[in-house]
Formats: C-alpha cells, structure tokens, sequence
C-alpha cells in the first residue's frame, strides 16, 4: 500500500483521551508508521486539526502544538491546495454530494492513488472510506500474504521430468490409455443389479 489519506476526524480522535475512537486511532497511526506509510493530507488539514483541538482543550497553544507534533510524527505528506485538487475535490462533492471539505480529503486520496480512512460517516456511506480498524484488518492480511510469498516460491522450479499416470497393471485397469483411465476414473458406475447382490443364506 503506498499510502493512505487520512481524514481530520482521525487526527482529532488519536489527540483526545475522551474520544471514543482514540484508541484506534492511535493505533492506526502507530501502524501506520512502523510500516512506513505515507500519511497523505491536503495542506488545510493541519489548520483544520490545530483549531478543533484548540476548541476541545480552550487552549490555541496547545492546540497548534498538538497538531504540528502529530503532522511531524505520522511523516505527513500535504498535498497542495491547487487547481487540480480543488477541480478534483469540486467534482468528488457534487456527484458524492459530500461537504467541501470532506470532498478535499476524497480527492487528495483519488490524487495520490490510495485509500481514505476516515470516521466521518458521510466519508464511509458516499466515498468509499475506511474506518481505521478496516484498515488494519486489511494491513494484516496484505502483511500476511506478503509473508507468505517469501515463504513459498511464487515461481517453482517444473518437474524435470512430466506427470504420467500409473500403468494400468498397478491400478487394475486393463487395456487403457491415460486418456481412457482418467474418462473411467470419473464415470459414476451404475448400481448393482438385484441379481447380483449377495444376500446370506438363511
């Protein structure tokens, strides 16, 4: 996964003890950097985050404190507010019907090829987002399938010599070829006549 947009009610979450998703949502950045990915935000999204956090703690400072130390700490790329994002972001909203700035995060995910992760309903009913704990749970198995391909080789060596069937001496047919063996082999047999069912003498 080359990166992931990250939607401001993520941020917001993992800065406040008392939200209900700040849990996961440190989790998800905690994740998400280990793994080394590009957390993908418009550059709005820092002003967006610093000044709801300064709302929530009645504290400006700290609030643009909190929102500069997390930016720095996830990596975060912040992609312009240009013409190509706004035209971007103009058409994800009017036929998503999305608020303007939930549009903005849409299009810098669609822009930079990767997924949303939000917990902005709209986001998830209208724009394909996801929660951060889909994204973990689809991180754990893209980790886990790349494990495996180590593991087993994705291109094995052939068999130096071709798969032949056993000679029909071995398995008791008579006269076949491979061709007829394997016709016979999945031809259901007809049942047994009631004259040729053994009953015990009485």
């Amino acid at each position: 996964m080359i990166g992931v947009a990250v939607d401001a009610s993520v941020w917001i979450a993992a800065q406040d003890p008392a939200d209900p998703f700040c849990a996961q949502s440190r989790l998800f950045f905690s994740r998400a950097v280990v793994a080394g990915i590009v957390v993908q935000v418009p550059a709005f999204a820092r002003v967006e985050v610093a000044c709801a956090l300064a709302r929530k703690l009645r504290n400006s400072l700290q609030g643009e404190r909190l929102a500069n130390l997390v930016f720095k700490t996830a990596g975060a790329k912040e992609h312009p507010v240009n013409s190509v994002l706004l035209a971007k972001a103009l058409v994800l909203g009017t036929t998503k019907f999305l608020r303007g700035a939930d549009a903005m995060y849409s299009a810098t995910a669609e822009i930079a090829g990767c997924a949303l992760v939000s917990w902005d309903k709209e986001h998830l009913q209208r724009a394909g987002a996801l929660t951060p704990d889909d994204w973990l749970l689809a991180e754990t198995f893209r980790r886990g399938a790349e494990l495996l391909l180590e593991v087993y080789d994705a291109d094995p060596v052939p068999p130096s010599t071709p798969w032949t069937p056993p000679v029909s001496e071995v398995v008791g047919w008579k006269g076949l070829n491979p061709e007829q063996l394997r016709a016979a082999a999945f031809t259901t047999p007809a049942p047994p006549s009631e004259s040729r069912i053994s009953r015990p003498l009485i």
